[in-house]
C-alpha cells in the first residue's frame, strides 16, 4: 500500500535567516513558542536527507507570515532565486512580511526600498520588549495590552487575559509594487546577531484578548487509566525504572502523588538529538533524592478547591482539564495556600526532579515512549485545546501529561545552558539576576520538538498564557 502523505501543518510565521546564525535563530523560535507564536524554522521542520528547496511549496501553502531580520550587518547579498520567490509570494498573497531590527543593528541601517515601506519593528537597544510584543502582533494580528491605550472600564474584569490559541490568518494586507518586491528582495539577507539576551521571553505579561475564532469545547472526563507495569531502566537512569505504589491523597481535594525512589540519570539532550537546542546541553549526571510529584498536572477542580476560583481560558474543558493562565507567581501563592489548608510541605519540582521524573529510567524522546501520538497532547491532535489530564499513556513512573497537554513550571532560574548546574538535583538559583523562570514538557500547541523530555522553555515569573501549568511534588520529612 502506497504511504499517505502527512498533513500540510499550519504555522504562524517563518523566520528567514543566515545559517551561520542558527544558535541565536533558535533561541528567538523558543521565546516565539512560548509565547503562542508556531514557527517554522528549517531546523525543526526540514527532513533530513531531502533537499530543502522542495519544502518550500509547503512553506509557502502552510505559513501565514514572514520574518526577515536584520542585525549588525546590516542587509547582505541574497544569492538564492527560490527563497526570493518564497518571500515575494507572501506579499502576493497579501500576507504580512515583517521587517525587524535586531539589538545590535546599527542606528542607522541600509535599508532595501520595499523594506522601507514597510512598518518597522525596532527591537534595538532599550527596545527589545516592545519590540518584540509588537513583532508578535505583527504576526498574529492581535495587539498587546501592554501596548494598547488606556481605556475605560466596561465591565470586563473578568474576561481572562491570556495569549490567544491562533487559529487565524493576520487580517492586515499590504498593496505594493511587485516589480519593486522583485528588485528588492534580491538584495535581502538575514543579519541576526548572537543577543541572548533578547530571546529570553519576557519579564513582563504579553497578555491580549482572545479571539472570537477560539473554540472552546466541553469535553467528557476521562475514563481512568491503570498505571502500565513496572519497566526496567534502559540506560538513562539508575534504580529509577519501576512503577511505585499510589500515595494516599491529603485531603479530598489534593493532587495525587506519586513517590519516586532515589537515583541518577543523565540530564539534557544529546548533541545528536533532533532539534537539541544549545540551552539542553552538555549532558550531565544528576543524583536525585527520593520525593514524590503529582501523578497529573494541577487540575482546574483542584485549583477551585484551594484557591476559591478559576483562571482557566478553556473553563468549558471541565474540572478535569490542566489549570492555566496561572504564572510562576501565581503558583507560588497556590502551593503556600496548599501548605496551610494541608499543613504539607508541597512545592514545584526542581528542573532536574522534573525531567528525571519524565524520563521515568527509560531514554525515550518523549514522556512514556517515541510514539508522540501515544503519549502527548500537541499541535498535531489536540484541536488546539488543553484536555482532560490523564487521557494519554502514562510512563512507566505512573505519571501522565508530561510531554504536552500544558507547560509546566519548575522552580529553578533560566540559564542558557548546563555549564556549572547543580549535579545534586535541587534547584538551580540566579539571586537577583532571575528574572526568567524555566518550563518544561510543551503543551497542546507545541511542534514535536519541543514535547521532548529534554526541550527548555522559560518565560517571566509573572506571564499567565492558556498553554501554562503544573504539578507539584513533596519532599519527605
Amino acid at each position: 500500500m502506497a504511504e499517505q502523505p502527512s498533513p500540510v501543518p499550519v504555522f504562524d510565521v517563518f523566520l528567514s535567516h543566515n545559517s551561520k546564525d542558527k544558535p541565536t535563530v533558535i533561541l528567538l523560535a523558543k521565546r516565539l513558542e512560548a509565547a503562542g507564536v508556531k514557527v517554522w524554522l528549517d531546523a525543526w521542520e526540514l527532513r533530513p536527507g531531502h533537499p530543502w528547496q522542495d519544502a518550500l511549496e509547503e512553506i509557502i501553502a502552510s505559513t501565514r507570515s514572514a520574518a526577515v531580520l536584520v542585525g549588525q550587518d546590516g542587509i547582505g547579498p541574497w544569492e538564492n532565486r527560490e527563497m526570493r520567490a518564497l518571500l515575494n509570494q507572501f506579499v502576493r498573497r497579501g500576507l504580512p512580511v515583517i521587517p525587524v531590527l535586531l539589538p545590535d543593528c546599527p542606528q542607522q541601517p541600509e535599508l532595501p526600498l520595499l523594506l522601507q515601506e514597510f512598518t518597522w519593528v525596532d527591537c534595538r537597544k532599550g527596545k527589545e520588549e516592545e519590540g518584540f510584543h509588537r513583532l508578535v502582533w505583527g504576526i498574529t494580528g492581535v495587539k498587546p495590552e501592554s501596548i494598547q491605550a488606556p481605556k475605560a472600564s466596561s465591565g470586563d474584569g473578568n474576561k481572562p487575559k491570556n495569549v490567544p490559541v491562533l487559529q487565524t490568518a493576520p487580517k492586515k494586507h499590504y498593496k505594493i509594487n511587485l516589480q519593486t518586491v522583485y528588485a528588492a528582495l534580491g538584495a535581502v539577507i538575514l543579519g541576526v546577531v548572537s543577543y541572548a539576551q533578547f530571546f529570553i521571553p519576557p519579564q513582563q505579561p504579553t497578555a491580549a484578548k482572545p479571539t472570537q475564532q477560539v473554540a472552546v469545547v466541553q469535553v467528557p472526563k476521562p475514563v481512568e487509566t491503570k498505571n502500565p507495569p513496572a519497566v526496567e531502566s534502559s540506560g538513562s537512569g539508575k534504580e529509577a525504572g519501576k512503577a511505585p505504589p499510589k500515595q494516599a491523597l491529603a485531603c479530598a481535594d489534593c493532587p495525587e502523588m506519586v513517590p519516586l525512589p532515589a537515583g541518577e540519570f543523565m540530564m539534557g539532550a544529546a548533541p545528536s538529538e533532533a532539534g537539541a537546542g544549545k540551552d539542553e546541553q552538555p549532558r550531565h549526571l544528576v543524583k536525585i533524592k527520593a520525593f514524590s510529584i503529582g501523578k497529573y498536572e494541577v487540575t482546574q477542580g483542584q485549583w477551585k478547591a484551594v484557591m476559591g476560583s478559576n483562571p482557566s481560558y478553556f473553563k468549558q474543558c471541565g474540572d478535569n482539564c490542566p489549570v492555566e493562565i496561572v504564572s510562576w507567581n501565581d503558583v507560588q501563592t497556590f502551593i503556600k495556600t496548599l501548605n496551610q489548608k494541608t499543613g504539607g510541605h508541597y512545592r514545584l519540582p526542581s528542573e532536574a526532579e522534573w525531567e528525571y521524573a519524565c524520563r521515568a529510567g527509560q531514554d525515550t524522546l518523549y514522556c512514556g515512549g517515541n510514539d508522540l501520538d501515544a503519549v502527548a497532547w500537541h499541535d498535531g491532535n489536540s484541536g488546539n485545546q488543553t484536555h482532560p489530564v490523564g487521557g494519554k499513556q502514562a510512563n512507566a513512573f505512573g505519571l501522565y501529561d508530561m510531554s504536552g497537554n500544558v507547560w509546566e513550571w519548575v522552580q529553578d532560574c533560566y540559564h542558557g545552558s548546563y555549564q556549572g548546574a547543580p549535579g545534586d538535583g535541587s534547584a538551580w538559583g540566579g539571586g537577583a539576576e532571575c528574572a526568567y523562570r524555566v518550563l518544561r514538557g510543551g503543551s497542546f500547541g507545541s511542534s514535536q520538538s519541543s514535547v521532548r523530555c529534554a526541550y527548555r522553555g522559560s518565560s517571566g515569573p509573572v506571564n499567565r498564557d492558556n498553554r501554562l501549568g503544573f504539578r507539584i511534588v513533596l519532599s519527605p520529612l
